[in-house]
């Protein structure tokens, strides 16, 4: 599949298994961060609470609590708040390491199977100067991420 698209090299990127690696890093040093306990217990206390006072939650399906509770913590910045202190998400090598991948898989695509240093732009083959549209992509680490995505692993 042609990467024409942000989305299809999303979806590549996803399909390599960087993804899913990264990810899974970054729930590593989520769960051994010295906050992490204080969040989890904020968390559960939170969940304590709003189960304590939606008595109509016990006649449910499990499935309709849990989206209900998930509702109910997203109402609240404990989880923003976790991610922002995430070292890793600023870590230059961190965005270095996506950016090369990116870039890997970029090539891949174009059939080129030689390396190109980050940064280096050369001439397409209509003789016009080729751009390095990837740096941008690195550009969004340090910003909020999605609550959802983040819960989406847990």
């Amino acid at each position: 599949m042609p990467l024409d698209t942000p989305v299809a090299l999303v979806e590549e990127f996803k399909k390599s298994g960087e993804f899913d690696r990264l990810r899974r890093e970054l729930l590593i040093q989520f769960q051994n961060d010295d906050s992490f306990p204080a969040f989890k217990s904020k968390i559960e206390d939170t969940a304590r609470q709003w189960l304590l006072s939606e008595e109509m939650m016990q006649y449910l399906p499990q499935d309709s609590v849990h989206k209900e509770l998930a509702q109910e913590i997203d109402r609240y910045p404990i989880v923003s708040r976790a991610i922002l202190n995430v070292q890793m998400l600023s870590d230059e090598a961190f965005a270095a390491n996506i950016h090369s991948s990116v870039q890997k898989i970029l090539r891949e695509d174009k059939g080129e199977g030689c390396a190109i240093p980050n940064g280096v732009v050369g001439q397409q083959p209509n003789g016009e100067q080729a751009q390095d549209n990837t740096q941008h992509l690195s550009t969004g680490l340090t910003s909020q991420p999605n609550d959802a995505a983040v819960a989406d692993h847990s």
